[in-house]
């Protein structure tokens, strides 16, 4: 059962990431308190933390919300995202557009495919799908790590993008921060391969970023709408977004303007909703004519009734393993028994 409140004259074109009890995740621009977040994990491993960015991932919590981004996403690092010279010229890239139908590969079972590392934290693979040339990225939730990321992505893939015409996956892991300060994800690689794969062709970009994830998909935002990427307009209007229980205030009326559809997607059960449902519910009210809220009703998902973490991540497994809480790991990888929720896709 889906519950949605739409705001009056919305048109929208439809059809288009851990966490238990370790750091806060809270957008004070929107929700009227704090809301915090607390993780059973341990930190990102070296591995999973981008050079220059692990002195500032062992920062708590507080440091990270005292300073925490308005609405302008903060300054890049000078060398993280430069426009390509030839942006406003580039249809085709021979290293970034996708193959020819002629040189797809036949299809094979999701898993079979190998994942290419695009940049820092950024996988994709090439389905060879012949139903169509979509693409889904998946930005998954604070430290989230890649192997995390990847399995979450594959679940969704398996659960139905290939029948939405989904050819080009990308599976990006979480930020070292909560929010994102370091920056360290490489979105201007995914950018610039994104744009080629759009260029002369009638396809969507369905994007789904659960919790933090969702300041790394509005740098993405910024860099195809702001930053010089796409100059020739190829990814305007055809964006599908959907923020799970993340943020909001990274956004800006131009960017919400450039999409093609934003939904804001919270959970709720009998004892209350899931963790950043405030953000969620302030960015319909802010853009009325350009988004929706979806509400998933997680009565059925094993949550207690109010507990807003596992509410949080039943926007990423079905039945969260942590009732009163969350578990990062396990709801981002195990999928057995407690399918992977697409519920916010299925418009």
């Amino acid at each position: 059962m889906r519950g949605r409140d739409t705001a009056a004259g919305l048109a929208l074109v439809a059809l288009a990431t851990g966490c238990s009890n370790d750091a806060l995740f809270a957008d004070g621009a929107d929700a009227a308190d704090d809301l915090g977040v607390v993780f059973d994990v341990e930190p990102a491993s070296p591995e999973d933390v981008a050079p220059g960015a692990q002195e500032d991932a062992g920062e708590g919590p507080g440091d990270a919300a005292a300073e925490r981004p308005g609405d302008a996403v903060a300054a890049r690092p000078d060398d993280a995202a430069v426009p390509p010279s030839d942006a406003g010229e580039r249809r085709e890239d021979a290293a970034t557009a996708p193959q020819s139908d002629a040189a797809a590969p036949e299809p094979m079972p999701f898993d079979a495919l190998p994942w290419e590392d695009v940049g820092f934290g950024v996988a994709y693979k090439d389905t060879g799908e012949a139903r169509g040339e979509g693409v889904f990225i998946g930005y998954a939730g604070y430290q989230v790590t890649a192997d995390e990321a990847r399995a979450w992505v594959a679940a969704l893939y398996d659960a139905g993008l290939a029948a939405r015409g989904v050819r080009h996956v990308y599976a990006v892991q979480g930020p070292a921060q909560v929010q994102y300060e370091a920056r360290e994800i490489t979105n201007s690689a995914l950018a610039r391969r994104l744009v080629g794969q759009l260029a002369g062709r009638d396809a969507r970009v369905h994007v789904a970023a659960h919790s933090s994830g969702s300041w790394v998909a509005c740098e993405l935002f910024e860099q195809l709408f702001d930053g010089g990427f796409d100059l020739m307009g190829e990814s305007v209007g055809r964006v599908v977004y959907y923020a799970l229980d993340g943020v909001a205030s990274c956004l800006s009326d131009a960017r919400v303007d450039a999409l093609g559809a934003l939904y804001f997607v919270r959970a709720v059960n009998s004892g209350g909703a899931s963790l950043q449902s405030a953000s969620m519910v302030a960015g319909a009210a802010r853009w009325p004519d350009q988004s929706a809220l979806l509400s998933y009703d997680a009565e059925a998902s094993g949550c207690a009734p109010g507990a807003e973490m596992c509410l949080h991540m039943s926007l990423v497994n079905t039945r969260p393993h942590d009732r009163q809480g969350a578990s990062r790991t396990a709801d981002y990888m195990d999928f057995e028994g407690r399918p992977v929720n697409g519920w916010y896709l299925e418009e």
